[in-house]
């Protein structure tokens, strides 16, 4: 069944107007304790959500800023990382004008001297491959081993049943309580580095994938 906002999101897009009001009651408080988790005062979160909401408005003229969700995610993760780009992207622009530095940490205890968002990416991008890393090492030798030679070697799991000796049924449980171990101490780390992040475990697989396989020899 399809996440209950990403069919408003969709009910919107095909003119229901009104459902844009139901979103914006729903995210804002939350929204707004986000931005402040970032560094964010009073003033700059309001602006901030007031600009993103007018930008979400369809009409005639423009389309809407929620026509670019992809549904990769969830919508709450999508509005995060939206309104944290257009946060730091803030602070970037303050600081030009000011012609001096401006530090701003963040909710991990990452310290940003360059407030682009090309860094906020990487450095958000380092901390999910640690917490990846993590599960990785919690994860057991021989389950590793297995995961590492079906999603990385391709061995098929028949031939990983001949390997072990064990009945392919049994591989495909090992496989799956792997994954989920892994998916579990992932997300776990996550919310214990940055309570602020809200990633779902798709969000997590594709931007670790984004420049190397997500399984690698360790």
């Amino acid at each position: 069944m399809a996440d209950p906002d990403i069919l408003k999101v969709r009910a919107f897009l095909k003119g229901h107007s009104d459902l844009l009001g139901d979103l914006r009651q729903r995210y804002d408080p939350l929204l707004y304790t986000f931005l402040l988790g970032k560094g964010a005062n009073h003033t700059e979160a309001v602006d901030l959500l007031a600009d993103f909401w007018a930008d979400c408005v369809q009409s005639e003229q423009r389309n809407s800023l929620l026509g670019k969700f992809s549904e990769r995610s969830s919508v709450k993760s999508w509005l995060m990382t939206i309104l944290a780009r257009r946060f730091f992207d803030l602070r970037r622009k303050q600081r030009v004008r000011r012609g001096n530095s401006f530090d701003a940490e963040g909710g991990n205890g990452l310290v940003f001297t360059d407030n682009s968002v090309e860094q906020v990416e990487e450095l958000t991008l380092k901390l999910l491959r640690k917490c990846l890393q993590q599960a990785f090492y919690a994860c057991p030798s021989e389950v590793m081993l297995m995961l590492q030679l079906v999603y990385v070697h391709e061995v098929t799991q028949r031939e990983l049943a001949r390997m072990w000796g064990w009945h392919e049924s049994r591989i495909s449980r090992r496989l799956k309580q792997g994954l989920q171990g892994i998916m579990r101490e992932t997300l776990a780390a996550l919310r214990q580095a940055d309570p602020h992040l809200d990633f779902t475990w798709r969000d997590v697989v594709e931007l670790c994938q984004r420049e190397e396989p997500l399984l690698v020899k360790t």
